[in-house]
């Protein structure tokens, strides 16, 4: 499989593989293609990003459809399918070799981690090298070269952290700069936003918990769409408990909330302050406020498109 894992495979090669794996077993034709970009990739990057740079080049339509057949078929527009193939070009070229793309993270990032399993992830991915994008937290997200990339990797459950068996928390993207790791999940919709699904809550409690254990210093949501108001509000929530656990733990952010809740010559528990805070229409004092003491949020990102 050495000598012919390349780029000149046909899409009727391709398909005599799948069908040869299928005997005696049923095999995801996504792994397969996974395999193959793999192997060529490893073999040699620099003649996979020609194939990928070069629409004319004869391998360039087996690398698309592989590509697609890797990130899952169907899961976006066939716009958006045809603009992978630059947007994996434009992530090679900074980061040659990420982890979890076309195979999954070493076991130490915690157990049941998965390679890039999304068109979206990867359009994102691209979308957030391309250009700057500003977060809910009035911040800038972007991925710089010097940023270590890397995909589906989870917090391992680290027993010696308070996340001990309450699971692992999975970074659609995740990216390592100096002293700060920051985690992305990947949020794509077809339809005009994005809205609250099932296990939202059990996901935003484990980011909460891998913010306190310094497993994760910024974490963000990020969709092609808008997020809906419950969506928004629920991670709010989640941002107000942050808040407090950290409140909790020091007395120099009383004098702040003390002023933004307008309580004079009151006594008053900072606990019940945080609870007054108007997160939902007040934002950007938040953010004043959570930036001015280094309290980590979790931000959301909207409108995240990769144009080629």
């Amino acid at each position: 499989m050495a000598e012919g894992c390349n780029l000149y495979l046909t899409l009727s090669d391709i398909d005599k593989i799948e069908a040869a794996r299928d005997i005696g077993q049923k095999t995801d034709p996504s792994k397969i293609s996974r395999e193959l970009l793999k192997c060529s990739l490893k073999n040699d990057r620099q003649k996979f990003t020609e194939v990928l740079s070069n629409k004319n080049h004869p391998a360039y339509q087996t690398a698309k459809e592989l590509l697609i057949k890797a990130l899952g078929e169907g899961k976006v527009t066939q716009e958006e399918e045809n603009r992978l193939t630059s947007a994996l070009r434009l992530v090679l070229k900074d980061h040659p070799n990420p982890q979890g793309l076309f195979e999954k993270p070493p076991t130490h990032r915690g157990p049941g981690s998965t390679p890039i399993n999304h068109p979206y992830e990867m359009l994102c991915t691209a979308a957030l090298i391309q250009k700057e994008v500003t977060t809910s937290l009035g911040n800038i997200l972007k991925i710089y070269p010097t940023d270590v990339l890397g995909f589906g990797q989870k917090e391992a459950a680290n027993y010696a952290l308070s996340t001990a068996k309450r699971g692992t928390i999975e970074s659609d993207i995740k990216i390592d700069r100096e002293d700060t790791i920051i985690g992305i999940d990947a949020k794509y919709t077809k339809e005009r936003e994005y809205k609250v699904l099932p296990g939202l809550g059990k996901e935003l409690n484990g980011v909460r918990k891998a913010i306190s254990d310094g497993q994760l210093n910024e974490f963000y949501f990020v969709t092609n769409v808008h997020f809906s108001s419950d969506f928004k509000k629920t991670v709010d929530d989640t941002n107000i408990k942050i808040i407090k656990d950290w409140a909790e733990s020091s007395n120099e952010i009383y004098k702040d909330f003390k002023n933004l809740t307008k309580v004079e010559k009151e006594v008053v528990g900072v606990s019940d302050m945080i609870i007054n805070l108007d997160f939902h229409n007040d934002r950007e004092t938040i953010n004043r406020l959570v930036q001015k003491h280094g309290i980590p949020q979790i931000g959301i990102c909207e409108r995240v498109n990769y144009n080629e």
